[in-house]
């Protein structure tokens, strides 16, 4: 099947990308004092439910941190993406009293026409 936006299909490439890894260096980090990490499912109070890309979770699977890595292709998704983890880290919060930290992780460019 023909791609047909080659820079969106890049940009999706690098996020999976960049997102494996931090994954793969948080669950690394956190394996020795007993804890988890991976991507996981987390319901707000609303019932809203967000997919997170990376989620700490203690023993017992209640997440102590949340961790979202995003890669930004250009200025406006730079704003859309950044505020929508805002609420979406705040609302989680008040929801999970465990959660502890959450962290977003924003990468590339965000500029809105190329460098000279």
């Amino acid at each position: 099947m023909p791609v047909s936006n080659p820079a969106a299909a890049l940009g999706e490439a690098v996020g999976k990308l960049i997102e494996k890894h931090i994954t793969a260096a948080v669950a690394s980090s956190v394996a020795a004092m007993g804890y988890t990490a991976g991507p996981k499912r987390l319901k707000n109070g609303s019932g809203n439910v967000y997919q997170i890309d990376c989620v700490v979770a203690s023993e017992d699977g209640s997440p102590i941190v949340i961790v979202d890595p995003k890669y930004i292709r250009y200025k406006k998704h730079n704003r859309d993406k950044g505020s929508w983890l805002c609420v979406a880290h705040y609302n989680l919060r008040k929801s999970h009293p465990t959660i502890r930290k959450s962290v977003a992780i924003l990468s590339g460019g965000g500029q809105s026409r190329p460098l000279r």
